[in-house]
């Protein structure tokens, strides 16, 4: 036996579809700043830049090229990073900040305006 929606069922598949995109989106968006955070944390340098920028340097740094960056290059600042945490090997993370460098100057130089601690 077929049954079809009424509106009201239609609606309310319409409504679970924009509530799941949104919840898709925004958990998107956090991953993202947790790999550019992670992949942060761990770089060459990092001690440095925390005591130049704060403590907070990376938190600063994925928030602020959030808003500064345009959005190829903040996707591309984002794949580098998620590419750098699943890289094997430190020439490898190298070859992948080459690749986007950028990106990676871009999200720098927004973070040092920014990012004072």
């Amino acid at each position: 036996m077929k049954r079809s929606l009424g509106w009201s069922g239609v609606l309310g598949v319409l409504v679970l579809a924009a509530c799941g995109g949104e919840a898709a989106e925004r958990s998107t968006a956090e991953g993202d700043r947790v790999a550019l955070i992670e992949a942060c944390e761990t770089q060459q340098g990092i001690e440095w830049l925390r005591r130049e920028y704060g403590e907070d340097y990376c938190d600063c740094r994925a928030d602020v090229a959030k808003e500064a960056l345009d959005v190829p290059t903040y996707r591309m600042l984002v794949e580098g990073a998620r590419a750098e945490l699943e890289a094997g090997s430190p020439e490898e993370r190298e070859g992948i900040a080459r690749d986007a460098f950028e990106a990676y100057a871009q999200a720098a130089d927004a973070a040092r305006m920014n990012c004072r601690g």
